[in-house]
């Protein structure tokens, strides 16, 4: 969240976070469980929070982005976009996505495992979802990047979908 924040100051988005899983074999340990708990915390948010569902943009590290495609498939097929940081689609080629949605995939020029999947996902969602994709670049690895290329991305999907 805090990475976020100065993109969220500057564009005027709404926060709201679910900062409770870690890394796992999701598809064999309790995917649909952590779905449901997702579901649930997305449902209070439309109850506590006004937000237009055509300007949710979900997002997270590694395999909190991969968590941020399976809310773009599961939860709204309204979804403007996902910023993925160092994560991937994890080979999830048989969902349904949000339509014409803006993927910022942000990746570190050493995180190879991240670096192998750009181009296999970035075909499928421009294929199969009529997506706009655009790669992010900073120098380092399996990281979080900078408050700041969050930002232009965040910039980027905010003047795709004419927030």
């Amino acid at each position: 969240m805090d990475r976020a924040k100065l993109a969220a100051d500057e564009l005027g988005w709404v926060l709201i976070g679910v900062d409770a899983y870690r890394n796992s074999k999701s598809l064999e340990d309790g995917y649909e469980e952590r779905m449901r708990h997702i579901r649930a915390a997305f449902e209070a948010a439309k109850g506590r929070v006004m937000f237009d569902p055509k300007k949710i943009v979900f997002s997270g590290m590694s395999g909190g982005a991969w968590w941020s495609y399976q809310c773009a498939s599961e939860l709204t097929l309204e979804a403007a976009g996902i910023i993925a940081c160092g994560g991937w689609m994890g080979r999830m080629y048989g969902k349904r996505y949000s339509p014409r949605m803006a993927v910022a995939v942000i990746t570190g020029d050493k995180d190879t495992s991240a670096l192998n999947f750009v181009e296999p996902d970035g075909k499928f969602l421009k294929s199969k979802a009529s997506a706009k994709v655009r790669e992010f670049s900073f120098e380092g690895g399996h990281v979080m990047p900078s408050k700041e290329l969050f930002a232009e991305a965040a910039r980027w999907i905010h003047g795709e979908k004419k927030f």
